[in-house]
Formats: structure tokens, sequence, C-alpha cells
């Protein structure tokens, strides 16, 4: 449930004394604060007409329920985790708007930012691993992978080769996360499930040249490491009505297995003996 919508809502029953049961919010009826509020005789339904009302019965402890749980909600405005927190007592409460970080790892130079800072990405993969900059417009002649998971990030080159640019998003990656992307190719190398599919879809919205990486043999390699769907996966409507063939063909996959594939086993194994 929304912390937002749950205090506009006491915010208004306050203001107006009683609110018709359609202007509540479901969410908000069938949280815990909800119940308790009924229990401790606060707020209690009376019917009017053919309909029900919620009434405030007791104005001072709704008040105080409220100074409770969102102690500075008369001076923040939330937004970002330091502003949640200190409305919500919940740094998660509601949406954050925050500049993502982004890891990058590769050889040769990028430019980021109209090409403000021009960046020897070798340099900083050969001695520190990798780069980092928060929320980057990147420029690079060299093809660029996004990759989902950190530790693929790490290994990226064993599977998609020297001479690339890879990018590691903290966090999912969003419509705005990687503002005025150029490069000579442009792929997404997630895992191959609903999440993985959508993050792609994300992609290729804003940078219609996008194209997921696909590993030969993916059935094969579906048949002998895929790992059952976590309990509610499900795809996203935008995963759903795609009709991208790329798409189809994992969409394909993960409904007829219930099954998905790490992009971890696309790595070769390096404790094999040879």
């Amino acid at each position: 449930m929304s912390k937002e919508r749950e205090l506009k809502c006491w915010l208004l029953l306050l203001e107006a004394g009683s609110m018709p049961r359609s202007q509540i919010p479901r969410s908000v009826q069938a949280g815990q604060a909800f119940a308790q509020l009924l229990g401790a005789d606060i707020i209690g339904w009376v019917r009017k007409g053919s309909g029900q009302v919620l009434n405030l019965q007791e104005a001072n402890l709704l008040r105080q329920y409220v100074a409770q749980h969102f102690p500075e909600h008369e001076t923040q405005t939330g937004g970002d985790a330091f502003s949640n927190a200190r409305r919500y007592r919940d740094s998660k409460g509601a949406a954050k708007v925050a500049a993502q970080v982004m890891l990058l790892r590769g050889q040769g130079m990028v430019w980021l930012n109209e090409g403000a800072h021009e960046v020897d990405l070798g340099y900083y993969t050969d001695h520190f691993g990798c780069f980092a900059a928060a929320q980057p417009r990147i420029h690079t002649l060299r093809p660029c992978y996004i990759v989902e998971n950190l530790d693929c990030f790490m290994r990226a080159e064993e599977v998609l080769g020297p001479g690339t640019i890879f990018i590691h998003p903290y966090g999912r990656l969003g419509k705005d996360s990687l503002p005025g992307l150029q490069a000579q190719a442009l792929w997404h190398f997630g895992d191959y499930d609903f999440t993985g599919l959508n993050d792609y879809l994300n992609l290729k919205a804003q940078y219609p040249q996008a194209q997921l990486y696909m590993p030969e043999g993916l059935e094969a390699l579906w048949q002998k490491y895929a790992t059952p769907l976590k309990a509610g996966a499900v795809p996203s409507s935008k995963v759903k009505a795609s009709v991208l063939p790329e798409v189809r063909r994992v969409r394909g996959l993960l409904s007829t297995t219930q099954r998905f594939l790490e992009q971890q086993v696309l790595f070769p194994d390096q404790n094999l003996v040879l």
C-alpha cells in the first residue's frame, strides 16, 4: 500500500469528518492500519442510503496516529529516501527520484556528458576493476552491452569478448537510466526471465536500435540449466504485448516450461580442469 495514499486518506477524513466508502482506496481499506483504527473505534462505518460512509469518531486520536506515523508530513514532500524517511518513517515509503549510479568496464576511451570528460576506461578497468558515475551521458565508438547482474558484469569479456563497453546499472533499469547514450551498437545482456525481458523493452523503448543478446543453443541451455520460476513471477503488460521475435521466443520458453535461465550459465566453468 502506498504510504502517501494512506496519508491523504487520513488528512481528508480529518478535514471532512466522513468519507463515502467509494472514495477510500481499496489498498487503504485492506491495510493493517485501517483495521487497527476500526478496532479502536477511532473510525467507524455507518450506513447512508444504499451505501456506507466512514465516520471520524475520535479526531484527536487520529491526529495522534498521523503525527506518530507521518511525523513531518507538513514539511517534507517525499520523493527521495531522506525526505521519505521523515515524512513516512520509511525511506521506501514512496517513489524515489535519484540519479542512478552506473558501473562501466572495458577497453578504450569513453566520453561522458556531451564529451566534457574523456575517460580511459581501460585504465580504470585494469587498475580498479571498473569506473563509476552517477547517471552519465555516455558516448563510445565501441559496441555497448547493458549487463544485468554484477558478477556477470565483472566477467563479461569471457562471453561477450574484448573491445566492447559493459555497463551495469545499480538497481533496476528505468526509462531514464541512460540518458543520451551513443554507441556503435547496443545490447541488453541479462537473465532470460520476465524481469530481464521487461528491462530489455524499457531499453528498447528509449533506444530502438537496442538488441537482446541471444546465445547459441538457447533451447539446449534451457533444458540443461533452467530453474523454476519464482512464486508470483508473471510478465508485465509490455512483455505480454510484445511481438518482437526475440521476446516471443523467450516468453514461450518461460510459459511452456515454467522455468527461467540465469545468465551465469553462459560463462565458462572456472573450476573445469583441462
